[in-house]
């Protein structure tokens, strides 16, 4: 969870389209919750705005790469699943990279496993960084500062994780990150403080004109966020 999967996707489809001459294939991007009893064919006529008939030409026709976050392997969805088996089955030119979540870190889910036709695919792990990757982002992140021109901060904000047992996700890394950079002396007590930390700098909490009831506060905004 928070490891990049959603970006990673949307960063496919920016460089699918901007090099379209190159790679010659149409990136259609989908979330699997969006799927429901609906058929992958009129997703695609939805999105190439032909009527549901030209659909099938359209895919005959044209190679489509199918971006889809969020994929899961649990029998809730075996309507989703056996849709989207149908799908690969029938239009083999169309190519698909999905993105799922993992319980364990680095254990292919072992759900998909009762699904043969995606266990031939191609599988890659999205890791939590490790020191090396976090002290790489710290120092691009106050490149243009002072923050960290001592390798002794460095390491203290490192430090910071592994005591705390923050999660080392590119999010929550860049959340901490942020705020350090509003107040260079914040020590958080744990994930959630930060978080409640994160969100009170991001809403303008400690802004005078925040405070007057009339407004739209910090209070409504946290009531809208939650809902």
């Amino acid at each position: 969870k928070e490891s990049g999967k959603t970006v990673l996707l949307d960063e496919l489809l920016i460089k699918y389209i901007d090099k379209i001459r190159m790679y010659k294939k149409i990136p259609v991007r989908i979330d699997f919750s969006e799927i429901r009893n609906r058929k992958i064919t009129t997703i695609l006529s939805k999105f190439s705005g032909l009527k549901i008939l030209g659909a099938e030409e359209f895919i005959i026709n044209h190679k489509i790469v199918l971006l889809i976050d969020n994929i899961s392997f649990n029998k809730l969805y075996i309507r989703q699943l056996d849709n989207l088996a149908k799908v690969i089955t029938k239009y083999p030119s169309i190519k698909i990279i999905a993105t799922c979540n993992q319980t364990i870190e680095g254990e292919i889910p072992i759900e998909l496993f009762d699904y043969p036709i995606f266990v031939k695919f191609t599988h890659k792990i999205i890791k939590r960084f490790k020191t090396k990757q976090i002290r790489m982002l710290i120092q691009k992140w106050f490149s243009e500062t002072d923050e960290c021109d001592a390798p002794s901060k460095l390491e203290k904000i490192v430090d910071t994780f592994s005591t705390l047992s923050i999660p080392s996700n590119p999010l929550t890394i860049s959340m901490f990150l942020w705020i350090i950079e509003k107040d260079t002396d914040y020590k958080p007590l744990n994930h959630a403080a930060m978080l409640e930390n994160f969100i009170e700098r991001l809403f303008n909490k400690t802004v005078m004109k925040e405070v007057y009831a009339g407004e739209f506060d910090y209070t409504n905004k946290i009531s809208l966020l939650t809902e």
